[in-house]
C-alpha cells in the first residue's frame, strides 16, 4: 500500500457539498482555514466480473430416451417442446424382427406344454423323472416368450414421467445403433439451481432467496456442498463460500431450464483490500470508506466480504480506478470537502476541469523561441523584431495563457 502523508488546508464553508480544502505552501492566514494531516493510499481494485460464475437453471429431472437395440426408427410421435404424460407413446422402432422372435418363442411354449401334458398323462416310468424334466422345459420356454414380449414392447418408447420434450436428435426412417439418443425429456414441475452462498448462512432445508434473470425466486436447500470447478474463482474472496442445490417449485411453468440465476452473495462492485483504520460508519450505521475523487471527499458505501489479515479487510463498493483511499485524517472530513495537498504530490488524484471564471497569472514567453506550426522546429521571429532580439536575448513579453 502506497501511503503518503500530507498537510492540507481546510476552508470551512456553508455550501451543501461541505467544506473546501485548498493547497497552499504559504502560512495559513485566513481564519476560516484549518490545517489537517491526511494519510492516503492507492486502491488496488479487482473487477467483480471475475466472480460472475455461470449459474444455470436446470430441470428437476432430465432423461435421454435411447434406442434399446439396433434397428430402424419408424416414427417420432411428438414434437420438440411438446408436453407429455407418463406412459404416453413418444416414438416407435420397427418391431417386425422382434415380433418374429416372439412367435418363435410362443410356438416353443406350445411345444413344451404338449410334452408336459403327455408326460403328466403317462407318468414317470423306468425311474426317469420325465414329468419334472418336461415341466422345467415348459418353464424355460415361457420365460423365453416373456423376454420376447418385452423386446416387442420396448420398440414402443414411452415417456418415463410427466414432462416436456426439449430435444429431438433423429428423424423417422433413420437407422439407429443400440444406445443412440432419440429425444430428451425434462421434468420442469420444479427446477433446481446450484447456487454459491455464504457458508455461514447455508443450511440444508432452509429457504434461500435469489434472482432468476432479474425476477425474485426462492428455493429450498437440498444439500450444502463444496464449490465446483466452474466456481473455483470464488475461493479467492475472503467470504467463506459454499454451494447449495436449491429446488424451486414451477407449477405455472414460468421458469425455463437454461435461464441464468444470480446469487445475492456474490459481489457486484469492484473489490479492494483496505486497512481497518479506513473503515467508518455512516449515520445509518452502515459501513463506508472515504476516498478522494475529483479532489473532493466522497463517502463510499461498502459491503464487507471478510478479513484478509489482522489489519486489513476485503470490501466491495462503487469504487473508481482513480479513487485515492483516505486511511486516516486528523480532522473529520465531510463529504464534498475540496482537498489539495501542499507537497505537490496530488498527481495520483483525479483532477477537476479548470473554472471558466478563473483568470490565470501572466506567463512569460521568449519570442525567439516561438516556432510556427509545421515549421519542423526552426524558430522564427515577427518582422521588425530582429534588431530588438539581437540587442537583448532576454527580452520577454507578458502574455495571458489560454
Amino acid at each position: 500500500m502506497n501511503v503518503r502523508h500530507a498537510f492540507v488546508v481546510i476552508l470551512a464553508g456553508t455550501a451543501s457539498l461541505g467544506t473546501s480544502v485548498l493547497a497552499q505552501t504559504a502560512p495559513v492566514r485566513d481564519p476560516n482555514q484549518v490545517a489537517a494531516k491526511v494519510e492516503r493510499a492507492r486502491l488496488v481494485l479487482t473487477s467483480p466480473d471475475r466472480y460472475r460464475v455461470p449459474i444455470i437453471v436446470e430441470p428437476l429431472r432430465r432423461v435421454a430416451v435411447m434406442a434399446p437395440e439396433d434397428g430402424a426408427l419408424q416414427i417420432v410421435s411428438v414434437n420438440i417442446g411438446a408436453t407429455v404424460r407418463e406412459g404416453q407413446e413418444i416414438a416407435r422402432l420397427d418391431p417386425r424382427a422382434a415380433m418374429a422372435r416372439l412367435r418363435i418363442a410362443t410356438s416353443a411354449v406350445k411345444e413344451r406344454q404338449a410334452e408336459y401334458d403327455q408326460a403328466k398323462t403317462l407318468g414317470s416310468g423306468n425311474g426317469t423323472p420325465i414329468l419334472a424334466v418336461t415341466e422345467a422345459r415348459l418353464d424355460a420356454a415361457r420365460a423365453q416368450a416373456e423376454l420376447a414380449q418385452i423386446e416387442v414392447d420396448s420398440h414402443i418408447l414411452r415417456a418415463p414421467f410427466d414432462g416436456r420434450v426439449t430435444e429431438i436428435r433423429v428423424n423417422g426412417g433413420q437407422y439407429l445403433a443400440k444406445g443412440s439418443t432419440i429425444l430428451t425429456i425434462d421434468d420442469v414441475s420444479s427446477v433446481r439451481v446450484f447456487l454459491p452462498v455464504d457458508r455461514s448462512s447455508a443450511t440444508s432445508g432452509n429457504n434461500v432467496s435469489f434472482t432468476i434473470e432479474g425476477k425474485p425466486a426462492t428455493g429450498k436447500a437440498q444439500a450444502v456442498l463444496p464449490l465446483n470447478e466452474s466456481q473455483a474463482a470464488l475461493r479467492e474472496l475472503a467470504a467463506p463460500f459454499a454451494a447449495v442445490w436449491l429446488v424451486v417449485p414451477n407449477a405455472d411453468g414460468a421458469l425455463e431450464p437454461g435461464q441464468r440465476a444470480q446469487s445475492p452473495f456474490l459481489p457486484t462492485s469492484p473489490i479492494a483490500g483496505v486497512p481497518n483504520s479506513a473503515m467508518k460508519k455512516a449515520d445509518d450505521g452502515k459501513p463506508i470508506v472515504q476516498v478522494i475523487r475529483a479532489e473532493r471527499v466522497n463517502d463510499i458505501p461498502i459491503r464487507v466480504l471478510g478479513t484478509i489479515g489482522p489489519e486489513r479487510t476485503q470490501v466491495s463498493g462503487p469504487f473508481r480506478s482513480s479513487d485515492v483511499l483516505i486511511t486516516s485524517s486528523s480532522v473529520p472530513l465531510r463529504p464534498g470537502t475540496f482537498i489539495r495537498f501542499n507537497e505537490g504530490a496530488a498527481r495520483d488524484i483525479e483532477g477537476v476541469p479548470p473554472s471558466a471564471d478563473h483568470v490565470g497569472e501572466p506567463a512569460e514567453v521568449e519570442k525567439p523561441l516561438i516556432a510556427p506550426i509545421g515549421s519542423g522546429g526552426r524558430t522564427t521571429q515577427p518582422k521588425g523584431a530582429k534588431n530588438a532580439a539581437e540587442g537583448s536575448t532576454t527580452e520577454t513579453k507578458r502574455a495571458t495563457p489560454f
